[in-house]
């Protein structure tokens, strides 16, 4: 199985009543447009000499999904947190359902070169994590280094039998449903709540942000088109698509994959796995749902920190 990366030193995570609103943790850094080639790209962006660092959310998310972690990767990165293409403020013309992750993917290249790098670390939870397998595939020499949290919905494994995840995924579909045709606070925040273990861990302020994106009528258009919830299914398209294990003998970018260990839908064997068919590294987070870098941030940011500066 993968190899997995062990903490140099042990974390003493703070208690997470000690974190302050999204405002105050990322209090110092920029949050601006930049203009790419073909689209604009909504950036929160800390630190000044390290080697840039691109982190990408989940579906329906945005760039605060980084908050407790911008300024601290900043320390030794530049850091942008990114509003993917189609979320967020970021541009949302030309929605293609049939080829979402590679019209994400062409948004990144973009965002890249508009920054003026060559080559960056990537790191994405979840629809980001599924992204970067994209990047990897299609455009490796862009990234030198890669973190994917909780991806690889989309392959098709060669085994089923994997350890059940802890948490079920059932009600996923109608909670996004609901958070984007009705964005009242009560909606969002069960939503949010399924991303983290303990529902508590999901604060109010959090959930005041997102309700106010989603009810910007742009973007609620915008992800109206991704969810499609008048369908009935939750979004549909973006599991037709799969990875086959020789598509995957192409990866090149050295690699780590994260993963809750309450993750919903999915167990860390589940995650595992994919990190020893691509030969990346595995780490797990306890007492952790789909949102390690919230619920378990100073863990994070030390694995983070390690894994792109060893």
């Amino acid at each position: 199985m993968a190899r997995h990366l062990q903490l140099r030193s042990p974390v003493i995570e703070r208690p997470l009543t000690e974190w302050g609103t999204i405002a105050a943790e990322l209090a110092g850094c920029q949050i601006r447009f930049v203009q790419g080639a073909r689209w604009h790209h909504r950036v929160i962006e800390a630190g000044s000499d390290g080697p840039p660092l691109l982190m990408y959310h989940g579906i329906g998310g945005h760039a605060e999904t980084f908050a407790r972690n911008v300024r601290t990767l900043a320390e030794h990165f530049h850091v942008y947190a990114v509003d993917a293409r189609f979320h967020g403020f970021s541009s949302k013309d030309g929605f293609d359902a049939s080829r979402m992750y590679d019209d994400l993917a062409d948004g990144v290249i973009d965002l890249i070169d508009a920054l003026g790098y060559h080559s960056v670390f990537f790191e994405g939870e979840s629809m980001g994590a599924q992204l970067g397998v994209n990047l990897a595939l299609h455009h490796p020499e862009r990234f030198d280094r890669m973190i994917l949290n909780a991806g690889f919905y989309l392959n098709r494994p060669d085994r089923d039998d994997f350890a059940p995840a802890t948490r079920g995924n059932s009600d996923l579909g109608k909670l996004s449903a609901l958070a984007v045709m009705e964005p009242t606070t009560e909606n969002v925040r069960n939503r949010l709540r399924w991303l983290v273990s303990d529902p508590d861990r999901m604060t109010s302020d959090m959930v005041s942000v997102r309700r106010k994106i989603y009810s910007d009528p742009e973007v609620n258009q915008a992800l109206r088109r991704i969810f499609d919830p008048d369908s009935g299914t939750f979004v549909r398209h973006l599991y037709d698509l799969s990875y086959t294990h020789e598509d995957m003998k192409a990866w090149t970018p050295k690699t780590l994959v994260l993963w809750g260990e309450h993750n919903p839908g999915n167990g860390p064997e589940f995650g595992e796995y994919w990190a020893d068919v691509i030969g990346a590294e595995f780490y797990a987070f306890a007492d952790a749902g789909h949102w390690p870098q919230w619920e378990k941030p100073d863990e994070f940011n030390a694995v983070v920190t390690q894994f792109l500066t060893s």
